[in-house]
């Protein structure tokens, strides 16, 4: 599999009726790429990676006739979470086929988090530029459909108390990498602090602190509250970067539009995602900045 076996692909989707360009065609290749990423959320050259690292060719729990356009449909999904007829006739499929093959590749790319985002990864790249501090941490919610019954449990607050679920996750000062992603947690009765304490506080070497905004107000020897209003240099670019991981999350519009589907399913999403951003983070293709 190479890019160009993706880009085909994603062009076939879109429904064009002219050739695939001619990739010497600089202006149009360009083009394509700007395209394929607003309906798919990612390069094709982490669709090469991805597929590399989920190798579906020689994994018993893909079907056979599994295609690299299978692994699209999940990041189209993901990206831009459709109402169902409007995704069928995009991927010119019937539901049962579209929703076999979506599932079975966000479940198998929610399993990749288990290699490539570890805790132990916040000590590579060195010395952290902010002494004993090694992670930026925050809590990030995603919207749910009401549940049945209703529980003010779900009630998130970042939504006006509309039923959400929520996330904790860091990444490392000194490199940017993920290192920690734990969740889902119904929002109202898992603010952000009792998330912290229910695990990731216990990973904490003695005199090991991490940065935080005023949500972790209350965990002085823990956490360094750092706000907009930041003044250390340092400080202030290792929140903006885990805010800039974040936001890359958010470019699936499944983490910030009501997820209609079954919420034992979000994690498998959500950790699909993070995987995704992981992989992009750590290959180059998403840059990312030094806080120095």
């Amino acid at each position: 599999m190479d890019c160009r076996t993706y880009l085909q692909a994603g062009w076939i989707l879109y429904g064009k009726n002219r050739p695939y360009p001619n990739p010497n065609n600089g202006d149009r290749t360009k083009e394509e790429y700007v395209t394929f990423r607003s309906h798919f959320g990612t390069e094709p050259i982490m669709c090469v990676e991805l597929w590399t690292q989920l190798d579906p060719e020689n994994d018993d729990d893909f079907p056979v006739g599994v295609k690299p356009e299978h692994l699209l449909w999940a990041l189209y999904h993901m990206r831009v979470y459709n109402v169902q007829r409007v995704e069928d006739k995009f991927l010119k499929s019937d539901r049962k086929t579209v929703r076999k093959w979506i599932w079975i590749f966000i479940r198998k790319m929610s399993t990749l988090t288990l290699d490539l985002i570890l805790w132990s990864n916040r000590l590579e790249g060195g010395p952290s530029p902010i002494p004993n501090h090694t992670a930026a941490l925050d809590c990030t919610q995603c919207p749910l459909q009401e549940q049945t019954p209703f529980s003010k449990d779900w009630s998130g607050h970042k939504f006006g108390k509309k039923a959400a679920v929520n996330y904790e996750m860091c990444t490392s000062i000194t490199t940017g990498w993920i290192v920690w992603v734990s969740g889902p947690y119904p929002a109202g009765a898992w603010p952000d602090r009792n998330i912290f304490d229910r695990d990731l506080i216990y990973e904490l070497e003695i005199g090991e602190k991490l940065l935080a905004d005023s949500g972790y107000t209350g965990r002085d020897t823990y956490i360094t509250i750092s706000n907009l209003f930041e003044v250390d240099p340092i400080k202030k670019k290792a929140k903006a970067r885990e805010e800039q991981t974040n936001g890359r999350f958010k470019a699936f519009r499944i983490l910030t539009t009501k997820f209609r589907e079954d919420v034992g399913l979000h994690h498998h999403v959500f950790h699909a995602i993070a995987a995704i951003v992981q992989l992009e983070i750590q290959t180059g293709v998403a840059l990312t900045y030094s806080v120095v």
